[in-house]
């Protein structure tokens, strides 16, 4: 997955990482035990998705193909994406290279099992902001619930920051997502779902690809988690970090030179976004 374009393909890669238990967070249980979403992108990049969905979205895996242009020379990307309830493993296929950190989930319920019965009590009033958090990489937004059908099924719409994520209802399954930030434009669309229809080998990893441990991930991972339930208690502070948190998350890492003009210009955008 192509990182470096910031704000756009960071509302793309965190909807997936979803999880069900047994309580108030198992609104994001998917409405089936297993499906096969196939998606086309178009904008920034364009190519296709799928991701295959198993034990009611316990465990998932995503393969990304798809082209853009930066300064004039197209760059391909050619991803697998498997989460399960513990961990998320990303391995880019072109560079036959592997990572492996936590599943932020895993952490959100740690520390949603910190809480006693009368803020859980009160989390389970806010239990659609519980999913926006994760959603939207632990940064405040908007969330509206069964505001469109798509494919056949009630979505519910997560908007931040010039982009609109369209969720099945009460789960963290992207049906559509949309952004437009000045110049920039990405459109992530499912255009089939077949149910009961996952075949378990897409579900194994590369084997000639050995996936390292990410710490920092790890680390951006667990931060996620208490910003997200932070996010509750005080939304005015946590709205004020968290953006922040992320410019510099993205400040941190080092793209390819040709990538380096679009990441100034996320990151500006970025900047921009959190002085308003």
């Amino acid at each position: 997955m192509i990182k470096t374009i910031a704000i756009l393909l960071l509302l793309q890669c965190m909807p997936v990482a979803a999880h069900a238990t047994s309580d108030v967070l198992l609104r994001s249980a998917a409405p089936f035990e297993k499906a096969t979403i196939r998606y086309t992108i178009s904008g920034l990049e364009n190519g296709y998705e799928i991701l295959y969905i198993r034990d009611f979205g316990q465990k998932m895996a995503k393969y990304r193909f798809s082209t853009m242009k930066v300064m004039g020379v197209e760059k391909v990307t050619e991803t697998a994406e498997f989460v399960d309830p513990e961990w998320i493993y990303t391995f880019d296929l072109q560079r036959r290279t592997g990572t492996k950190s936590a599943n932020p989930m895993k952490y959100i319920h740690e520390e949603y099992s910190k809480l006693d019965d009368r803020e859980k009590r009160w989390f389970a009033d806010q239990g659609g902001q519980l999913r926006l958090g994760p959603t939207l990489g632990g940064m405040s937004g908007e969330l509206a619930e069964n505001v469109e059908t798509i494919l056949g099924y009630a979505c519910d719409k997560a908007q931040f920051v010039g982009a609109e994520i369209y969720t099945i209802h009460n789960t963290n399954i992207p049906l559509r997502t949309e952004a437009s930030i000045m110049e920039m434009r990405m459109l992530v669309e499912a255009v089939k779902i077949e149910v009961d229809s996952a075949p378990q080998h897409y579900f194994q990893h590369p084997q000639d690809i050995t996936p390292k441990y990410d710490p920092k991930g790890d680390s951006v991972a667990r931060a996620l988690a208490e910003k997200t339930i932070a996010l509750l208690q005080d939304p005015e502070t946590v709205r004020d970090i968290s953006v922040q948190e992320e410019i510099s998350e993205f400040s941190e890492q080092q793209p390819d030179p040709l990538e380096q003009e679009e990441v100034d210009r996320a990151i500006e955008i970025l900047k921009k976004t959190a002085q308003q």
